[in-house]
């Protein structure tokens, strides 16, 4: 059994994998200096939403439409737990022209349902990715800009589907160059896999990828726990997250695999077996995100109670280019700091949102250079945070405006508020 979704309840160490390189547009100017608030958001640069007082709600995906208007899906309280889709306006309220109020739910069973991340596509439709049934099922959802669901996608804008009897989980979305959609999470046997399910543009189960639409990795006896997926067309697709080794401690597990039926198998280029493990540091590591620095990965989040950063070769060794032998750990001197999310900038500076000692505990926003080096020039030597409450505040994803300012989003209080913060950037 998985036990926990780390961006849900606690520390995580969070995995990228980006692609592209182009120039980034400044966020700042007259408004203020790179890491501040951005007070053209809500005022103040913060938003929080209360979707039933009294009820646990939290923020688990986000995304930027090309407009400025930023998505957010989570958990809200009541039935049981009901997946929310919220949309904010660049002014940072609730958009009445989504769903009328800027809000939209799917409760698909008397248990606990959620949406666990969100890609906007270049249509403008906002897919997805669901867990539902109490970690039962796996899904999606697809909705067309106005906020209702898209007819064309499953008949009638949802799928659901057991992809194997036992505990199954989805935690995050991508979608490939050919409107595949990939969305990386786990399934029972063998103490607990990693899995891969992929749905058709249609909301079918995409048996192009595998007769049922699944692929497992297993990198041993332990618990291994897919939090973190990444695709691109030249090397296929990774999933990664934390895996419980014989001895009893956590390591950053990565896989890769073709996208294509005819080769079932892990991708043997990619550390012999298809499968790369890195014990950043002596302690509790974990990984959550992922996306593609050009073709090399990068790892981020948790190591040890301190922000770790880690960076693979295409063929799955770690890159001693990058920050100090391949790992950069930043320890900001608190009881609990962790990455929950990674984001590239256009050229390859990386964006990592988590959680920071404070105050009970505030959003963080940290900026690095693309070998892994802190920028002086973000915040306050390149941290930045957001405090909502006396609370627990925590950010569990990151996404970028194109104007380049980042959204940091995540829940207040304890989890009992969607919290949405947009800070400036360089």
């Amino acid at each position: 059994m998985m036990g926990r979704i780390s961006r849900v309840t606690g520390p995580a160490m969070a995995l990228l994998i980006v692609c592209g390189s182009l120039a980034v547009p400044s966020a700042t100017g007259a408004l203020g200096t790179a890491g501040t608030l951005d007070p053209t958001f809500s005022d103040d640069g913060r938003v929080e939403t209360d979707l039933k007082p009294g009820d646990h709600d939290l923020a688990l995906g986000a995304a930027v439409q090309p407009d400025g208007k930023v998505v957010v899906v989570g958990r809200a309280g009541g039935q049981g737990g009901r997946a929310f889709v919220l949309r904010y306006t660049t002014v940072g309220e609730l958009d009445p022209t989504f769903s009328g109020d800027g809000r939209a739910f799917i409760n698909l069973s008397p248990g606990d349902d959620l949406a666990t991340d969100v890609v906007v596509d270049s249509t403008g439709s906002i897919a997805v990715s669901l867990t539902a049934s109490d970690f039962q099922q796996v899904g999606m959802a697809r909705f067309l800009p106005d906020g209702t669901l898209d007819p064309s996608f499953s008949g009638d804008g949802r799928v659901v589907t057991d992809f194997r009897p036992g505990f199954e989980y989805a935690y995050a979305l991508v979608e490939d160059n050919l409107n595949r959609y990939y969305l990386g999470g786990g399934v029972d046997g063998h103490g607990g896999q990693m899995a891969v399910f992929s749905y058709r543009d249609d909301g079918s189960v995409n048996d192009y990828f595998s007769d049922s639409g699944m692929r497992t990795a297993n990198f041993g006896p332990g618990q291994d726990s897919g939090y973190a997926i990444g695709v691109n067309a030249e090397d296929g697709v990774y999933i990664a997250g934390p895996s419980r080794t014989s001895a009893g401690t956590d390591v950053i597990a990565i896989a890769r695999m073709s996208r294509f039926y005819f080769n079932l198998g892990l991708d043997r280029a990619f550390s012999d077996d298809g499968k790369a493990v890195l014990d950043m540091t002596p302690g509790y590591e974990d990984v959550v995100d992922l996306e593609l620095q050009g073709r090399k990965v990068v790892v981020a989040g948790e190591a040890n109670r301190r922000i770790g950063l880690a960076r693979f070769n295409i063929d799955g060794t770690v890159d001693t280019t990058f920050g100090d032998g391949g790992v950069r750990i930043t320890d900001l001197q608190g009881n609990a700091e962790f990455a929950q999310a990674v984001e590239m900038q256009p050229g390859g500076p990386l964006v990592v949102a988590g959680r920071m000692s404070g105050s009970g505990g505030r959003m963080l926003v940290a900026h690095y250079d693309v070998n892994g080096t802190l920028d002086p020039t973000f915040g306050v030597g390149g941290i930045a945070s957001a405090n909502f409450t006396s609370a627990w505040d925590i950010a569990t994803d990151v996404a970028l405006a194109p104007d380049g300012a980042i959204f940091a989003a995540g829940s207040a209080d304890s989890d009992s508020r969607v919290a949405v913060a947009r800070f400036l950037a360089n």
